[in-house]
């Protein structure tokens, strides 16, 4: 997990921060694959135009795979920003989670539209702590596994969940924000290296601006 702290408060207008972000996301993710991106805004407020400018091409790649498996969390305690999230989310379709802090990521919301069926599946697989086989998740749902299978994957492509791949006999793992820690948190075991190490990502920018 990588967590970079975009902003910690104040007012954010700099049009350098939508850059310095998908460096951050370019140059941090590639060696650890998969994972999850949490960019930690505190309670900074931001102009409308730059939280766009820096979330919308962001989850784009993201969406378009440019750097590999990756679920994107949003922190923040302004509810106005929390809000801009969930309306970019939505409206382009793009996979976000929103949370108030980087300590508490296993608690993120998603910010998109997710379908019932979707929904279900998600809240059963942080049921089973966050991290299921497509065997198990057949087993606890009474589904056939081709139908387990569809669901799972189907998260994954969205980009809600992420799907480690492990050998035909072990089977691939499919992983929810429910079995992440947060900051000072222990690792979850039995869960990837890639996946549970926090990692603060490099500061190119760390802004706070009044």
């Amino acid at each position: 997990m990588v967590v970079y702290t975009v902003a910690t408060g104040g007012l954010i207008d700099l049009p350098s921060v939508p850059s310095s972000v998908r460096h951050v996301a370019a140059t941090q993710l590639g060696s650890r694959q998969p994972t999850v991106l949490v960019l930690e805004l505190g309670s900074a407020r931001f102009e409308v135009q730059t939280l766009l400018e820096m979330l919308t091409p962001l989850a784009r790649e993201i969406r378009a795979g440019r750097f590999g498996d990756v679920v994107l969390v949003v922190a923040t305690t302004q509810e106005s920003v929390a809000r801009i999230v969930r309306m970019v989310s939505e409206t382009e379709d793009l996979p976000m989670y929103v949370t108030p802090s980087a300590a508490e990521v296993k608690h993120a919301h998603p910010a998109g539209r997710l379908t019932p069926t979707e929904k279900a599946s998600l809240e059963v697989l942080d049921f089973l702590g966050g991290h299921v086989t497509v065997n198990r998740f057949a087993s606890e749902t009474s589904l056939e596994l081709t139908a387990a299978g569809n669901r799972l994957s189907n998260l994954a492509r969205r980009g809600y969940v992420l799907r480690l791949p492990r050998s035909r006999r072990e089977g691939d793992l499919f992983v929810s924000l429910a079995a992440l820690p947060g900051r000072g948190e222990e690792n979850v075991p039995s869960i990837d290296e890639r996946v549970i190490g926090v990692y603060d990502a490099e500061p190119t920018g760390n802004y706070v601006s009044y």
